[in-house]
């Protein structure tokens, strides 16, 4: 029992050492960060009325069809709120597509941002995933009529949210690196008018 109160003891220390500075800051920070990378998930919404139904799983497989502009109450690429959102996939078993973003991570101005990705069959003519984090997702999305549920399980961001916690960064994305992964959208400035 002598053992277990001096292990703990010494432990509650090096927390107390760990937590008193900078980095333990920015170590949780990281751990919130990517906790929040795992899911987007959320009720979706848009003006007019759609009907979409898809699923895809890890950029190998998916099946149905979304055509969907409007607005998400939950989470979506790390944001959290009520985000933009643009939710654009098809496919047919083994080939297909994906184009869906939230919050600031596209330009609702440009029609096609951001960049389809291919599914499957797919990636021979559209763009590949970037990497593991983006390759290994099981997106799932139904709406219909004006409202509709998002739900996409990230596999590669969980394993990056587990080897956090060894301060080990799969994804890339902790401190300075995450700013410039998810750099937000500058807003465009009008042109002049002429005289």
């Amino acid at each position: 029992m002598k053992n277990i109160v001096k292990t703990l003891s010494v432990l509650g220390m090096i927390c107390v050492l760990i937590g008193s500075t900078g980095c333990a800051s920015s170590y949780w920070a990281n751990r919130g960060n990517d906790a929040m990378d795992i899911l987007d998930v959320g009720v979706t919404y848009s003006k007019t009325p759609h009907v979409a139904v898809y699923a895809g799983f890890q950029n190998l497989l998916s099946v149905g069809y979304a055509e969907v502009e409007g607005g998400e109450l939950g989470i979506g690429q790390s944001q959290f709120g009520a985000l933009p959102m643009r939710y654009h996939a098809g496919g047919m078993s083994i080939e297909g597509y994906e184009q869906y973003a939230f919050g600031n991570r596209y330009d609702p101005k440009d029609p096609v941002a951001p960049t389809q990705r291919g599914v499957g069959l797919g990636m021979l003519y559209h763009r590949t995933p970037g990497d593991a984090m983006e390759f290994f997702q099981c997106p799932k999305f139904v709406h219909l009529g004006w409202i509709g549920l998002n739900l996409n399980c990230k596999i590669g961001e969980l394993v990056d949210f587990v080897f956090g916690w060894t301060t080990l960064d799969l994804g890339g994305d902790d401190d300075a690196k995450r700013e410039a992964k998810f750099t937000p959208l500058k807003p465009v400035s009008p042109a002049p008018e002429k005289k």
